[in-house]
């Protein structure tokens, strides 16, 4: 997936390139949440370690995604693009879990609760915080991504009850994951914009015809 967005990055200024380079980058963002749940090992006493995660990861790509495109609207195309995904795969998967079960003749081991897992690992409030980056444009990198990293980690109790059900738990622990993920959010925007930088290098130089 990475190696997608490098390619597209590559013809960025083509107008497949462009839309590839949206494509790619929103498929890299939903697929990071996968490696966010490793976090789990992580102790999670004081703060929740794949909230804190999942809003550095989305941060970072984000940015990334906007100045390798280098244009006004890169990161709003990127989060609506991830929030199509999400709405696909909150069909898709149950259907393909379904299938699969079916096919094999195994019992359903994904989707026994009625939801499934992988649309909802994905921040349902990606499009506000794309929305911020767009806005804040003009300010420091670090400002927009704690920000966003706040944003997403206060909205991700927010997304379980609303799909879960259950009471909002206001404590300790939730305001401390909100710090934490503003902090990741500051340095994962100033490393996405590096990294999208070193994409906008992967293009050739053009040659001046008229030297």
């Amino acid at each position: 997936m990475v190696g997608a967005v490098m390619i597209f990055a590559v013809a960025r200024d083509q107008r497949w390139g462009t839309y590839g380079t949206i494509a790619a980058a929103a498929v890299l963002l939903v697929f990071s949440m996968v490696t966010a749940i490793g976090l789990r090992a992580v102790p999670g006493a004081l703060a929740n370690p794949v909230s804190v995660g999942t809003a550095s990861l989305s941060v970072m790509i984000l940015f990334m995604a906007s100045h390798a495109l280098s244009r006004r609207g890169g990161a709003l195309a990127v989060g609506v693009a991830v929030a199509v995904l999400q709405a696909v795969f909150w069909w898709f998967s149950p259907w393909a879990a379904k299938v699969y079960a079916d096919a094999t003749g195994l019992p359903l081991r994904d989707y026994t609760d009625g939801i499934p897992d992988l649309p909802n690992m994905i921040p349902m409030c990606l499009v506000i915080v794309a929305v911020a980056v767009e806005l804040l444009h003009k300010v420091p990198a670090w400002i927009p991504g704690a920000l966003g990293g706040a944003i997403i980690a206060a909205c991700v109790p927010l997304q379980r009850v609303l799909v879960y059900g259950g009471t909002f738990p206001v404590n300790a622990r939730y305001l401390t994951t909100i710090v934490l993920a503003a902090a990741f959010g500051a340095g994962a925007a100033v490393l996405g914009r590096r990294f999208g930088r070193m994409l906008r290098h992967l293009a050739p130089v053009k040659e001046d015809r008229h030297a």
